[in-house]
């Protein structure tokens, strides 16, 4: 628009007569003006009227003279010119202009012009006509360079032609190579099919399979129509995953979610019903936090906590000043989620969160959850509480550690932050003694490892302190370290560490409330995750 401002009312006049006639696709009119144009010598001076001029020409298919009037223009320099004829070209639909296409986008990366999203719409469109696999690549390691990698119209583009090749080759595995499609073939062209949002293709591909594919492929479906909020096709997934029998909560949890966003509660109930009747249970959802040296641990439905009632009670002031505020805001998905199973978490997760005020109503603290919370962060002026809960919360969709509502003592540590490991005075004095005995200064590292008697055995060992990994866990007892992988936290948090000089089961004893079971010498444990 603005280089439409800049014409001079005479260019902008023919301009518009030029539109005009583009869009009736009126020839003789156009041919007219562009005699009229060449005469007054203003093509092809002027950029704008020559590639109005040119999009003329592509639009009546006159691709002979839309080349040579090209070959003319001056400015190429922008993808303007370049665009036209690729996606006039690939529009049409045939073999021979989408290779034509393909040809002059060569021709455009040796003439140094840089191409943008309708270029490689363009592109992308011809390769799909052409069923040209090589071509496909090649365009999308240019988009990887050039391309913001948010541009979801290139994207969209560009899976769609991978979609076309990847049907194509589905369907000549039998006829050409000789390959009967297995149920992984079936799951791959669902998913791609799914991901492109072609859903009734991926629902008309399931029903009409010939091996037997059991839950695997109604379940990507189901997947598909939630990340695309197809609700009918969705429910008709569910439905077939309930039919053939599904032990997975998140298969009746989806399609409950589904019906209570169609406003459909009687299916809503029945699905939970057949949900307890075939002793399918949700994994509830856990919080935990360190205060005070204590490790708080709240699941949810779980009203065992000593201080439960100050808890709610602090938590029900926050969040009426909170929202009376506009402090926060709390957001989930009907659909990606169970709504009732969403704000029994948010409750469980905002439970460990305000614990914290009970005691230390000033100090920000780690809090840990196994579920996904959506929370935006907020800090409350009318208090001298401010939380961040974005970086602090781990997601995961299935809790971390299978732990109930019990505090693990642990020693004071410098940082002021109790430890995810707790240490005994024995332990720590112990400690001490075996890295005085050592010529440098180190740091232990405790681990896990697969083998032992049960299943996962535990590693120490003293290690330079340059060791650590940017990853690792350092915790500091009074000037002793301690460093842990991130996969090994994940069984030893909570851990208690004790040391005893017994002559029988002597030795570094190792307290886990994760492990479901330990061996005999108590180095040696089993854990559920």
């Amino acid at each position: 628009m603005n280089q439409v401002a800049a014409l001079s009312p005479q260019s902008r006049h023919l301009f518009s007569k030029l539109r005009h006639f583009t869009d009736h696709k009126s020839l003789p009119d156009g041919k007219s003006l562009h005699a009229h144009l060449l005469k007054t010598g203003v093509f092809p001076a002027c950029s704008l009227l020559s590639t109005t001029l040119l999009n003329f020409y592509a639009k009546c298919h006159l691709f002979a003279e839309a080349r040579l009037l090209f070959a003319e223009m001056p400015h190429k320099e922008d993808a303007v010119s370049w665009n036209i004829l690729i996606n006039s070209y690939s529009q049409l639909g045939l073999a021979h202009f989408s290779f034509s296409a393909l040809q002059l986008f060569r021709e455009m990366l040796q003439h140094r012009s840089l191409p943008n999203s309708h270029t490689f719409s363009g592109i992308f469109s011809a390769a799909t006509i052409l069923e040209d696999a090589v071509m496909a690549r090649q365009a999308h390691c240019v988009v990887v360079k050039l391309v913001d990698s948010c541009d979801v119209f290139v994207y969209s583009s560009m899976l769609n032609v991978y979609c076309k090749l990847g049907w194509d080759y589905f369907h000549l595995m039998p006829k050409k190579f000789g390959i009967v499609p297995s149920v992984e073939h079936y799951a791959c062209m669902v998913d791609i099919l799914g991901r492109a949002g072609k859903l009734h293709e991926a629902k008309e591909l399931i029903e009409s399979a010939t091996v037997d594919h059991g839950l695997c492929l109604w379940r990507i479906l189901l997947s598909a129509c939630r990340n695309h909020r197809n609700y009918e096709l969705g429910a008709y997934a569910g439905e077939k995953l309930m039919e053939l029998g599904s032990q997975e909560s998140s298969a009746y949890v989806l399609l409950s979610s589904i019906y209570s966003a169609m406003g459909r509660l009687h299916d809503v109930e029945r699905v939970r019903r057949i949900m307890s009747i075939r002793g399918v249970s949700k994994e509830p959802g856990c919080s935990w936090i360190e205060l005070k040296n204590q490790v708080h641990v709240f699941v949810v439905g779980d009203m065992l906590h000593p201080e439960i009632k100050e808890i709610r009670e602090e938590l029900l002031r926050f969040s009426k000043l909170m929202k009376e505020d506009q402090l926060y805001q709390l957001e989930y998905d009907p659909i990606l989620e169970d709504g009732e199973s969403r704000r029994e978490e948010e409750l469980e997760q905002r439970m460990a969160a305000f614990s914290n005020t009970l005691q230390s109503p000033s100090v920000h603290r780690l809090i840990k959850s196994s579920t996904a919370p959506r929370l935006s962060s907020f800090s409350s002026s009318s208090s001298s509480l401010s939380f961040d809960f974005s970086p602090s919360f781990l997601n995961r969709k299935k809790p971390l550690l299978s732990i109930r509502s019990t505090s693990v003592e642990a020693p004071s540590t410098a940082g002021g932050l109790a430890p995810a490991i707790a240490l005994t005075d024995n332990a720590l004095s112990h400690l001490n003694k075996m890295r005085a005995e050592k010529s440098e200064d180190l740091c232990l590292r405790i681990g896990v490892k697969q083998g032992g008697c049960s299943g996962m055995s535990y590693t120490m060992e003293f290690e330079s302190k340059e060791n650590t990994r940017p990853d690792d866990s350092v915790m500091e007892y009074n000037g002793f370290v301690i460093v842990c992988d991130p996969k090994s936290l994940l069984f030893l948090f909570g851990m208690q560490l004790d040391y005893s000089d017994a002559l029988i089961g002597g030795g570094f004893n190792f307290k886990n409330p994760n492990a479901t079971q330990t061996c005999g010498c108590g180095k040696s444990f089993a854990a559920e995750m």
